[in-house]
């Protein structure tokens, strides 16, 4: 089962399980699309939205704990916004 999880303030972690890194940049760019095409109103303000998206592959004989796959992902977030 796909799953959704909010991760910090402004950070949404996405679980998509039995996905190739293929599908899920895919998923990513779609996501994206979706938050970046639509102008969101909050409080009388339009706002629009970016996306950054790091793409991991868990690989339970390469991360032990949580604590290592949480960096991954930071990683992979770091990679993104660099661009």
């Amino acid at each position: 089962m796909d799953s959704l999880i909010r991760y910090g303030n402004d950070r949404l972690v996405v679980i998509l399980p039995e996905t190739s890194l293929t599908q899920a940049g895919i998923a990513a760019n779609r996501i994206r699309f979706a938050v970046e095409k639509n102008t969101f109103h909050i409080n009388r303000q339009s706002l629009k939205l970016t996306v950054s998206s790091g793409i991991v592959n868990f690989d339970p004989s390469a991360h032990r704990g949580k604590d290592e796959i949480v960096a991954a992902l930071e990683e992979a977030l770091l990679q993104a916004n660099k661009g």
